[in-house]
């Protein structure tokens, strides 16, 4: 899928699934990471995802792209995160420029590590030692505004349970 001729807002998740097929953007529907984030995130921005195809087309209509903080298939094995000197090299070497390319008005950092990796960049140095549990629903005034959200899933629903309204009003805008 092409970027929106204006990204609004940019949507960015931790990083590619390592061991499974498939992603976001692509219109089959497959278990594990891809369906829980495509599930969760159009839920959260009330876009139908009965129909992928047409829910891919508004989510760019509207302006929203997602894109991932780590740059390549990372297995994280039994970790719960990327490592962060994983996250941390991405954002030094190729997020500040894909920032530069797609200039988001607003960006929505959904987990750890891509607040990690959007620490190291001149702007939004700001976002080190925020959490994405801890902080969830926090707007941070940096280069661009950044919410701060977990990786949408019902396993992270217990920190950002009450806080979809903020969610929506930010991607909004």
């Amino acid at each position: 899928m092409r970027k929106p001729e204006q990204v609004k807002v940019l949507f960015l998740a931790e990083s590619a699934p390592g061991t499974s097929e498939g992603y976001f953007y692509e219109p089959e529907y497959r278990e594990g990471y891809k369906g829980i984030l495509r599930t969760h995130l159009f839920k959260l921005l009330e876009i139908d995802g009965n129909d992928i195809d047409l829910a891919l087309a508004e989510f760019k209509r509207r302006g929203y792209f997602l894109s991932d903080a780590v740059k390549c298939r990372c297995d994280k094995g039994e970790r719960p995160q990327v490592p962060t000197s994983l996250a941390k090299n991405c954002g030094r070497n190729w997020l500040g420029r894909e920032l530069d390319i797609l200039d988001p008005e607003r960006v929505c950092a959904l987990g750890n590590a891509s607040l990690k990796a959007l620490s190291t960049i001149q702007g939004y140095k700001v976002l080190s030692g925020v959490t994405a549990g801890h902080d969830c629903g926090k707007i941070v005034e940096a280069k661009r505004p950044v919410l701060v959200w977990v990786f949408p899933s019902d396993r992270t629903s217990i920190y950002s349970d009450g806080k979809e309204e903020e969610f929506l009003r930010f991607a909004q805008g």
